[in-house]
């Protein structure tokens, strides 16, 4: 008979895929597993796509160690490949990440963790619902009575204790399925001592950092002060300087050094020219520095709706979203950005760590690379490179 379940795990957790195969197999499902369907001498990795190619069904055994095995990843193509269902297991209240993220972000989970036995026996009425169960195989029930009624001598002369080790052998996966619910409840343990410790260490942290969140309040506040004060010198200086043209204002917006200062300096622009985009785009990038992160997304929101083409405002709107945590916002951002100049070096170093957030490595390096063919000196570009482990040097270009 053909192998039915393939069993995909991690080696380090082997007596969670072991139990899981034995439960499968006292239900009655034909079951292929490395650690005992590999023989001595045979290669490991032909075997494996063999009984992939030869089943039906592939139950992954998901945990935070599959989560960062590759080999499970290749198995899980090669069962993509071969049109193989996949039942992802989880023995850990862990989320997948990155290519697992991608391969299993619309499958149904079975969680053993929760409740060993019910979600076995649903795991193994899936898999009956995928692939016919084995007509032949016996029910533990079957099994029982049939260990309980075997006489000391059997028919064909053998003695009692081989009909008691067979007994044995055939209670196995019981003891098995009663191991791996020991284990997943020391884990439930391990869990609640894992997330009750994080919680002291949050509180300890907040009250350490009482004192240092209310020295930043005042030099939040003395920072408010202090633009207000030049916001009001902006104006005193306007009511007495009635020749400033809304050009030159613009002008000294642009010019601007300093970020307090290019906001007073923009912000009279536009008391001058409400209609002036490039005013709203500088200030919002020099809110963001500050960083007053809403009032700079007002200015960018406010600058595209005047220009649906200002580059920079994109740009510095980019910026902003990546400061706010809005990484889908960002990208678009960038996009638009890069779309509307392809020659402005920001956007590509900011579109590189919003893939290097979210994972997708060579984008972000593609990107990295990009920005230093614009501008070869820049250290921070350089410095991500080496982070992910990639040379300066754009093979091709993107």
């Amino acid at each position: 008979m053909g192998t039915r379940v393939f069993i995909s795990y991690s080696s380090k957790d082997s007596k969670f895929a072991g139990a899981i195969c034995s439960a499968l197999e006292s239900r009655g499902l034909s079951c292929w597993i490395s650690s005992r369907d590999v023989g001595p001498g045979e290669d490991f990795m032909d075997s494996i796509v063999c009984a992939i190619n030869a089943a039906k069904v592939m139950v992954l055994v998901f945990s935070e160690n599959a989560n960062n095995s590759d080999d499970i990843k290749r198995e899980i193509v090669l069962a993509g490949d071969a049109k193989i269902t996949v039942i992802p297991v989880r023995v850990e209240d862990v989320v997948p990440t990155g290519a697992f993220a991608y391969q299993l972000a619309t499958r149904q989970w079975i969680d053993l963790f929760k409740d060993w036995e019910a979600q076995i026996d649903r795991l193994a009425k899936w898999i009956e619902g995928t692939a016919p169960a084995n007509p032949n195989a016996r029910s533990n029930s079957d099994l029982k009575n049939s260990v309980g009624d075997s006489p000391a001598i059997e028919s064909e002369g053998r003695p009692q204790g081989e009909a008691r080790q067979r007994a044995d052998e055939e209670m196995q996966p019981k003891r098995d399925e009663a191991q791996a619910q020991g284990i997943a409840e020391d884990y439930r343990r391990q869990q609640a001592r894992l997330a009750e410790e994080e919680t002291q260490k949050k509180k300890a942290a907040s009250e350490a950092a009482a004192p240092r969140q209310k020295k930043q309040l005042r030099w939040v506040g003395a920072v408010i002060a202090g633009i207000v004060v030049i916001v009001a010198f902006a104006i005193w200086f306007e009511v007495r300087h009635p020749s400033d043209t809304s050009a030159t204002a613009s002008q000294a917006c642009r010019q601007a050094a300093e970020p307090s200062a290019e906001v007073a300096a923009c912000t009279r622009a536009i008391a001058l020219n409400p209609m002036d985009e490039i005013a709203f785009s500088n200030r919002c990038y020099a809110y963001s520095v500050l960083p007053n992160l809403s009032a700079a997304l007002a200015d960018c929101n406010q600058a595209i709706a005047l220009e649906p083409k200002a580059d920079k405002a994109y740009s510095s709107r980019c910026f902003v979203n990546i400061n706010l945590g809005r990484l889908s916002a960002a990208l678009a951002d960038c996009n638009q950005a890069i779309a509307l100049d392809p020659k402005n070096k920001i956007p590509y170093y900011n579109r590189g760590s919003i893939y290097e957030k979210l994972g997708t490595n060579a984008d972000a390096i593609a990107d990295y690379q990009k920005y230093l063919t614009i501008d070869p000196s820049d250290q921070d570009a350089q410095n991500a490179l080496k982070r992910l482990g990639a040379s300066p040097a754009a093979p091709g270009g993107r």
